[in-house]
């Protein structure tokens, strides 16, 4: 036992005596912090900005190409303008819904034809989805659908030139999607694809100084690359 506590004693004496003589005090190992406990840790979704409701207006410019369905030609050039005005409902953290009216006029057509819309307007419904890492950007699914007016200029098959006597109603149905990306606080750039189909009856033409009665449905398919500006209220 005593031999026991000799040993001890010799122990503890000659590692005060190292320490002294070293000119520092023993000190035991740390590990550094894993994380800065004076920051509160947030969930990640709280780490995006939200999507906020909100009304807006925009205005937009759409290029791309026209055809008609059957009886021969090739495709044209398409354009348009257009003003719109809606509503954003956010359904949550990530997804929202757009409702609104857009007004629209400008021409397409196929290689026997030109159809200019004097004006057209559409009541379109978008589902929208957050798809960049950290928020902001939006894709969106756009569904339309309207009514227009407008005239036709063109050549029969034998290439006499006829127009339409007189306005007639397009029907018009739209599909597409589009990418939102907010500039600052209150603008965003649109940018998209959307495939539209117009659909008229055409009754009347003048063809040689003559007008001729008939009843000719037409349907026209354009492809057309959107951009735009859209002002949040």
């Amino acid at each position: 036992m005593l031999r026991v506590i000799a040993i001890f004693l010799a122990g503890t004496i000659g590692g005060n005596l190292f320490a002294q003589s070293s000119g520092q005090d023993y000190r035991p190992p740390s590990s550094p912090e894993l994380y800065d406990t004076s920051k509160p840790v947030q969930p990640a979704y709280e780490k995006y900005p939200p999507l906020l409701n909100h009304p807006y207006v925009g205005l937009g410019l759409g290029f791309g190409q026209s055809d008609k369905t059957g009886r021969g030609g090739s495709p044209i050039a398409a354009w348009n303008v257009s003003a719109e005005a809606g509503y954003v409902k956010t359904l949550g953290t990530w997804s929202q819904i757009d409702a609104g009216v857009e007004v629209l006029g400008g021409r397409f057509g196929y290689s026997r034809a030109d159809v200019s819309m004097t004006w057209g307007a559409l009541a379109k419904l978008g589902y929208g989805y957050t798809i960049s890492p950290s928020g902001g950007v939006i894709g969106q699914v756009r569904l339309a659908a309207g009514l227009g007016q407008g005239n036709l200029s063109g050549e029969d098959s034998s290439g006499v030139s006829l127009e339409s006597a007189q306005d007639f109603t397009i029907t018009m149905y739209q599909l597409g999607f589009q990418i939102i990306l907010p500039a600052n606080a209150s603008l965003d750039v649109i940018g998209g694809l959307l495939v539209t189909q117009n659909a008229f009856t055409l009754r009347d033409i003048e063809q040689q100084g003559d007008t001729t009665r008939i009843s000719d449905g037409q349907v026209y398919n354009v492809i057309e690359a959107r951009i735009g500006l859209r002002l949040r209220l």
